[in-house]
């Protein structure tokens, strides 16, 4: 089908319009950095630098860093990517996109496979709808992507099973399509509800049941079960997840909310936002309970006339509701601390309501592309022989026009991924109850240097959300930067106050110690630390450093080993731990340890005065030695190389 395909004109045109129209619908992505957590799941992730990270990927489900679940596939997409580019945005995200572009090209194959006259509308839609931007424009979010893809290859070789004759071949489809299925679970635990899903593609393509097709659902159901229970164990231990419990009267009324907030951002996607106002839902108001009342009439409306014009709205809604069900709010997960919805969790359902949408617009532009019934007469030959052109014309302009509008709106809502500023202010701006925005406009103004605007977001956040630790420890950051010792003292002892594991503020209040020069105090304070996370790098250096002002060197030089260890790039650590062998009497060590920060950073005026003043004082190589010192000082440390000038060490 697709060799043949490819010989014809207009299928060629239309595969260009579609790259062209996701590629610049998603162009601002390509000038945008990395966001949130991908710091922690990506740039900050020990395995990602790792040669041999590929096995750790796969048979280490816990992966030592409490981030990531086990979602091995996704995760190994971002080590051939760190280990073939390093770190480059542009790269991410051009992935991300090229991801995207392969599903919605699989819809388009799959909806062609199954005779749907209107397929490539479907696939342009998914490829341009602003719903799909937090998917793509998010690196992290790479696994909704990536599952997609599995998701929608299972499918089409499941529907080629299913339509295939009783050969041998016809079981290599079915085999195909179980380990797909694994694929995208692997990728993203939320394709847990396909096996449900195939129930219902049989049901379309109106396949006869008899007992070895039910059996063949069974290790679809068998695979979903087990990752299923995986994810929860996570959920509840590996990421010690403390949202609040909620009754199960709460969840199954905010379940009934759920589905009519992705068909109405689907309808008028206007405004999305990253996090949206959380809903209050109160079982005591009568009015909480209509969404539910419209969901079951609706199926049931649909269910009723199933065999007249009900059929296929009933496999658009059922399919909806079948791939929603795993974010309607029935499992607890982080994300619902700031909301029960997301653009991110639509990114499968929307595909179900976007087919019924097409396909409705096509039913009604194909009534209006008839002539009017008037015309049809004797009396008009010319004029009723005519129509049909215009008409066919009128309805692709009024889909293209839509398309365009789409791809106008995605291309506005990918710029606000540009940077984290702009992706919180405009969360702020949408949402001004959106707590983690004020947090984390706090926290990025901390990075910036912007220390009373840090303190002014985290008070906003905390004026939302009083018990938010992590408010309370980037004001304490601010303070601490502009020398408020005591205020930074007080911020993050109430966060540790709210949340005693908070491992940072142990860290933090160890930084308060240092900056007032009691080291020691410092040392417990970073050891504490240590004691819950054993991989926390910044409090192995900065020990170091104290143990150094203590003058307990053989402390601080195994503190910077383990600094190295688990972050071979760490240039700092190198050159203090250079500087500790230059005083064990280390010369060898030492050397190398500077010639280990020149490689990173070959304007490291420390490395190079450092090794002159090491090869200098003893003998090592005193030519050698005042090239070092002279560079030194072209990078602005000058001191000890014009005292060996006026010596007449070095000329």
């Amino acid at each position: 089908m697709w060799v043949s395909a490819f010989k014809q004109p207009s299928f060629l045109l239309r595969l260009f319009l579609l790259g062209v129209f996701l590629t610049i619908a998603y162009s601002p992505t390509f000038q945008a950095t990395y966001l949130i957590d991908d710091k922690e799941f990506f740039l900050n992730d020990p395995v990602m630098d790792d040669p041999a990270g590929l096995f750790e990927i796969w048979w280490n489900p816990l992966n030592n860093n409490h981030v990531w679940p086990y979602l091995p596939v996704t995760r190994a997409t971002f080590w051939i990517e760190r280990q073939l580019v390093g770190v480059a945005p542009i790269v991410s995200h051009g992935v991300n996109v090229g991801f995207h572009l392969l599903g919605a090209l699989l819809l388009w194959g799959l909806l062609r496979q199954m005779r749907f006259r209107l397929a490539w509308w479907v696939a342009m839609a998914v490829a341009v709808h602003p719903i799909y931007v937090q998917s793509v424009a998010w690196v992290v979010e790479r696994k909704n992507v990536v599952a997609g893809v599995f998701f929608l290859m299972a499918l089409w070789s499941f529907v080629r099973f299913e339509q295939q004759p009783y050969t041998r071949r016809r079981e290599v489809w079915y085999v195909l399509a179980l380990v797909l299925f694994l694929g995208g679970l692997l990728s993203k635990t939320s394709l847990i509800m396909l096996p449900f899903l195939l129930i219902l593609v049989r049901c379309w393509l109106e396949a006869s049941w008899k007992t070895h097709d039910v059996l063949r659902l069974i290790p679809f159901f068998g695979i979903a079960f087990g990752i299923g229970l995986l994810r929860v164990w996570f959920e509840l231990n590996a990421f010690g997840v403390t949202v609040a419990p909620r009754g199960f009267l709460e969840k199954w009324l905010t379940a009934g909310h759920v589905p009519f907030f992705y068909l109405s951002k689907l309808v008028f996607p206007v405004p999305l936002v990253f996090t949206y106002l959380k809903w209050t839902i109160d079982p005591t108001q009568l009015t909480h309970y209509l969404p539910w009342t419209s969901v079951m009439l609706t199926t049931g409306l649909l269910a009723w006339k199933y065999r007249s014009w009900g059929r296929s709205l009933f496999f658009v809604w059922v399919s909806f509701g079948i791939l929603l069900f795993p974010v309607m709010g029935w499992f607890t997960n982080a994300w619902t601390q700031f909301s029960y919805v997301a653009d991110h969790w639509g990114h499968l359902p929307s595909i179900p309501l976007l087919i019924g949408g097409v396909s409705a617009c096509g039913a009604v532009l194909h009534l209006f592309s008839k002539a009017p019934s008037f015309l049809k007469t004797p009396s008009f030959p010319k004029i009723s022989s005519s129509l049909k052109t215009p008409f066919s014309y009128f309805s692709n302009g009024i889909g293209g026009l839509s398309l365009l509008i789409l791809a106008w709106l995605t291309w506005n809502q990918t710029q606000l991924y540009q940077n984290p500023q702009t992706l919180w202010q405009s969360t702020v701006n949408q949402n001004p109850r959106s707590w983690v925005a004020y947090q984390e406009l706090g926290n990025e103004a901390v990075k910036a240097g912007q220390y009373e605007q840090a303190v002014a977001y985290s008070t906003q956040a905390l004026a939302l959300k009083p018990d938010l630790f992590r408010a309370y420890n980037n004001r304490g950051s601010a303070h601490l930067r502009m020398q408020n010792y005591q205020q930074a003292f007080q911020d993050y002892q109430e966060a540790l106050r709210i949340y005693p594991s908070f491992v940072e503020g142990y860290y933090n209040q160890g930084n308060v110690y240092f900056q007032l020069q009691q080291y020691e105090t410092a040392i417990a304070n970073y050891t504490q630390a240590l004691t819950r996370d054993p991989q926390y790098v910044d409090a192995y250096y900065n020990r170091a450093t104290s143990y150094m002002q203590l003058r307990q060197f053989e402390s601080a030089l195994n503190d910077l080993n383990h600094v190295i260890q688990l972050r071979p790039h760490a240039t700092d650590a190198y050159y203090l731990r250079g500087n500790l062998h230059s005083l064990f009497k280390q010369p060898e060590r030492a050397l190398s340890d500077y010639q280990q920060v020149l490689a990173r950073d070959p304007n490291h005026a420390g490395a190079y005065h450092s090794r002159g003043f090491l090869q200098l004082t003893q003998r090592l190589d005193p030519e050698r030695g005042c090239l070092d010192l002279q560079q030194a000082c072209r990078l602005g440390m000058c001191q000890y190389y014009q005292t060996a000038q006026q010596q007449g060490v070095c000329q």
